[in-house]
């Protein structure tokens, strides 16, 4: 009590409207909102048990039982609602005060494999690139994509504002690091385009 925590809401809350909870106040405010949502009501519908349980009850145990069962749907689907769980107990000792410890946090992830390596071969791109001839936009995407070495997200978000045509470069405004910003420099014939 005199720590500040709510133990008492601990020991009636379920672990379901703990996670409806983080879902409406935490998750809502991230851009992957739609996808947490989903692998959150699949974690609910594939552990009843656990999800029926008081947030107070919740031992790592019960987490690594949580984790060996999601790991048969794949160790990297595992590996992401143990994230998801982790923050959500991390949220109800900082945020809502309901807990004092983080069960999640004693559980190993699993290890994963690198992605593999494909790259684009020369002979793919130019047919690519002959396809796309047919419609403009795509085909100025693919060139400004592959000379530049953007990702996807960067292109879309580009404007004529962006377009430096004194020094051939191309400001990047909007990238995965907020709040930055770079400059690519870009082939002159891509630029006239």
């Amino acid at each position: 009590i005199s720590r500040g925590y709510l133990s008492g809401v601990a020991s009636k809350i379920k672990v379901k409207e703990a996670i409806k909870k983080y879902l409406k106040e935490i998750s809502v405010m991230k851009s992957s909102h739609k996808n947490e949502t989903g692998i959150w009501l699949r974690l609910i519908k594939n552990n009843k048990a656990f999800s029926e349980m008081r947030l107070a009850e919740v031992r790592p145990t019960h987490i690594l039982n949580v984790r060996n069962k999601s790991s048969r749907r794949g160790r990297t689907v595992a590996n992401y609602e143990l994230k998801l769980l982790n923050h959500m107990f991390n949220t109800a000792i900082d945020v809502w005060r309901y807990v004092e410890v983080n069960p999640v946090a004693h559980i190993k992830k699993f290890k994963t494999s690198k992605g593999r390596y494909a790259p684009l071969y020369f002979a793919e791109y130019r047919q690519i690139l002959n396809e796309a001839k047919k419609n403009w936009s795509t085909y100025l995407y693919l060139l400004i994509l592959r000379n530049g070495g953007f990702r996807p997200k960067e292109v879309h978000a580009l404007t004529h504002n962006d377009l430096d045509l004194i020094k051939n470069l191309i400001i990047v405004r909007k990238q995965k690091a907020q709040n930055t910003y770079r400059l690519v420099p870009i082939k002159p014939y891509i630029m006239n385009l």
